[in-house]
């Protein structure tokens, strides 16, 4: 009977997940839940306690940032992402400051957005190298569903030059045809580039792949057997008995240095 309050309901991915404002209630709302089909149609019900946001919480909306390491990469789109979603139509864009410094000079310049959705958006301004910037975000630019408000944060960074960025090309014979992905991870195991590949029944069984814009790190190759084609890890299935994507990571590391360009050759063999 108050469908009227819902706002925005969002399906996860997986269609697996669903995320919504509910407006007008205080602490407890019931959901009732219906699915699967003839006889199989279940009806259940969850109930939801919804936790007292506190006069000294008020500032909750969290601002992070692909700013936050201080890098920008000359062929990378800054973005920022909140933690709740907002009204994007009163944001207060006024808000938000792009200062720059080169040498003693400072310049102030208008930011340029792009919303992805009701929590993200990217920053299109263009950027110079040799030069610092700080991105500033004022206390209350964002505004939630909930009344709830973000606090200030700052962001220095710099633009990476081409030329402390590194290439690798990789030459790499699989053990048969099928899709793969192939990722480049760090030390910290997080994937920094990856690419598909696809065999057609003419083609051999090696493909050369060139990763460019590498900064200075030391890399490993993972290769996941990507038998559903969708050119990403899938986790399996528990309920389905599917189970996750096979996935190899082959030991040799492999140290890019800046404005140099490496090739290595691997062999899959598992």
């Amino acid at each position: 009977n108050f469908n009227s309050n819902l706002y925005l309901p969002y399906k996860g991915k997986e269609s697996d997940s669903c995320e919504f404002y509910y407006r007008n209630f205080k602490d407890t709302l019931w959901l009732k839940i219906n699915y699967g089909n003839g006889s199989n149609h279940i009806t259940d019900t969850l109930r939801l306690k919804v936790p007292i946001v506190r006069q000294k919480n008020k500032y909750i909306i969290k601002v992070t940032s692909s700013l936050l390491s201080g890098k920008l990469y000359y062929n990378e789109i800054p973005s920022v992402k909140l933690s709740q979603w907002i009204d994007t139509t009163k944001a207060n864009i006024n808000g938000l400051h792009l200062n720059s410094k080169t040498d003693t000079l400072i310049n102030k310049e208008v930011v340029k957005i792009n919303w992805l959705d009701e929590n993200s958006f990217t920053i299109l301004n263009q950027f110079k190298p040799k030069t610092a910037y700080q991105l500033k975000i004022d206390t209350g630019v964002f505004y939630g569903f909930n009344n709830l408000r973000n606090d200030s944060v700052r962001f220095p960074f710099a633009l990476v030059n081409k030329s402390d960025l590194g290439s690798l090309t990789l030459k790499i014979t699989f053990n048969i045809k099928q899709s793969y992905i192939v990722q480049l991870i760090n030390t910290t195991n997080t994937v920094v580039k990856q690419k598909s590949v696809e065999f057609s029944l003419s083609a051999s069984n090696t493909a050369s792949l060139t990763f460019k814009d590498m900064e200075e790190d030391t890399y490993r190759v993972r290769i996941i057997y990507d038998t559903n084609e969708d050119e990403i890890w899938n986790t399996g299935n528990y309920l389905k008995k599917i189970n996750p994507e096979k996935a190899y990571i082959f030991e040799k590391a492999i140290k890019i240095l800046p404005d140099w360009e490496i090739e290595e050759e691997f062999i899959l063999k598992e």
